[in-house]
């Protein structure tokens, strides 16, 4: 598409300023959306083939702030993560290259398991 007539069908000049189109971009494609019109089939695929044409402009006269734009991660939906209960057990010798699995881990876990064990012993004898 032509600057020109990106800029007429935008209802923009040739100065306008990226915020500028944007804003313009965005009323125009909120008041010729095709959900706005679903009563009137006629009228919805006017509005489509509107858009379109207003997605068109716009790509067209913002190349280099799509091209220039670096995507650090993908977009879409998070990958699944396994709840923390389910992503390992220290105890299980299997999942050894999975996460904090070491001997120390191990060692600190079972002390923790003793000296609890010892608590319950102690308040069971006092109480």
């Amino acid at each position: 598409m032509d600057e020109g007539d990106a800029y007429t069908l935008l209802g923009l000049d040739a100065t306008a300023s990226p915020s500028e189109l944007k804003v313009a971009y965005r009323r125009l494609v909120k008041e010729w959306h095709p959900d706005r019109f679903l009563d009137d089939p006629e009228r919805s695929a006017e509005a489509a083939e509107r858009t379109q044409q207003i997605i068109a402009a716009y790509r067209s006269l913002t190349p280099a702030a799509d091209s220039g734009r670096e995507v650090s991660q993908p977009s879409g939906p998070e990958t699944f993560e396994a709840p923390l209960w389910r992503q390992w057990n220290p105890f299980d010798p299997s999942q050894i290259h999975y996460g904090p699995n070491t001997l120390g881990d191990r060692v600190a876990i079972a002390s923790v398991l003793v000296v609890g064990v010892v608590l319950l012993i102690l308040f069971g004898i006092v109480l």
